[in-house]
């Protein structure tokens, strides 16, 4: 599992989701999608929020090849206001959580079929002191409780069809 929040009062954690979009081909159409994370332990995450947004201001990007720095700095999707929505207080319990992804989701994920790979980043909304959540991450041992991306779209030819794809996970965090 990694973590979202902020740890020891100052190291800000962010984390993101990298999904594969190897299954659906360049002329298919998206129209809907939902991120469904994994809550593993509230952690002292009772009180804050965190928001969710693509990586790098549209989801595409390699985190994971990114330095440091940057991946930090591209990560920040409050600040940078890439966020796609509060998760309100649905990490203040464990379990899977579904998040329906609007318009500006829609746009970034038809765009990263070409690019290959879509980012999903998490950062901690108000938080401070030691306040954090434990998401379980793309190698967890149960592995129902991996994210998850599900993707509904039409195919090039006509038809529909929903993927669900796995990803890769990492967690970012800056000493301010």
């Amino acid at each position: 599992s990694t973590a979202v929040g902020v740890v020891s009062g100052s190291a800000f954690l962010n984390c993101y989701n990298r999904f594969a979009m190897s299954p659906i081909a360049s002329g298919d159409t998206i129209t809907a999608g939902a991120y469904e994370p994994y809550v593993v332990d509230v952690g002292t995450f009772a009180y804050s929020t965190a928001d969710y947004g693509c990586y790098n201001t549209d989801g595409q990007g390699d985190p994971a090849s990114d330095a440091y720095a940057t991946a930090y700095s591209r990560s920040r999707v409050i600040t940078n206001g890439e966020n796609y929505a509060n998760v309100g207080t649905d990490y203040q319990s464990t379990g899977r959580k579904s998040f329906s992804l609007g318009s500006p989701a829609i746009t970034d994920l038809q765009s990263a079929i070409t690019g290959g790979y879509f980012s999903i980043c998490n950062e901690g909304n108000g938080v401070s002191g030691n306040q954090y959540v434990f998401l379980a991450a793309h190698n967890n041992t149960t592995s129902a409780n991996r994210p998850r991306l599900s993707i509904t779209y039409t195919e090039g030819g006509g038809g529909s069809a929903i993927a669900a794809i796995m990803n890769s996970y990492r967690r970012r965090r800056e000493q301010p």
